[in-house]
């Protein structure tokens, strides 16, 4: 395969991420999650990000995939509602696969819905970084009240 090839294969598989697996003999297409999908996940997914961004934080393009299974598997019901939603197959199914079966889709699943996760991690590490940073203000704050609360007292002034 060429180099250009390649990059049209990458481009593709970015603008329609879907992949087709064979599970139970058939053919099963994992569709990235829609917008809605998403919204509808969100609360679901939230304890399932915060596991991500441990996994992440410390700037892992790869992750250890012993360790996303063990995040998946903390979250078993919410990964399986995601995957169902993602594949149209029954959760119970789902639970039912062999795990080779089940692994192959849980991958399929993870690579198609790769900027769901991505997207949620971001969102988490910017909400973050702004938490911390008004702490940071607040902190500098509450020092520059209190150097001229000191200021004013030692001019005489009374201060509360």
């Amino acid at each position: 395969m060429s180099t250009d090839d390649n990059a049209l294969e990458n481009e593709t598989e970015v603008l329609f991420p879907h992949r087709r697996v064979t599970v139970g003999g058939e053919p099963v297409e994992v569709r990235e999650l829609t917008f809605w999908q998403g919204l509808e996940a969100a609360p679901l997914v939230e304890p399932m990000i915060a596991d991500l961004f441990e996994l992440f934080k410390d700037g892992a393009i790869e992750p250890d995939l012993t360790k996303l299974g063990a995040v998946f598997g903390r979250h078993r019901g919410a990964t399986l509602k995601l995957m169902s939603l993602s594949t149209g197959l029954d959760a119970d199914a789902i639970a039912a696969l062999p795990d080779g079966e089940g692994q192959t889709l849980l991958m399929a699943f993870w690579g198609a819905n790769l900027h769901f996760f991505v997207t949620r991690l971001v969102q988490r590490r910017e909400s973050l970084a702004i938490r911390d940073h008004l702490n940071r203000r607040r902190e500098e704050a509450e020092q520059e009240a209190e150097a001229l609360k000191q200021e004013l007292a030692s001019e005489g002034y009374s201060v509360n």
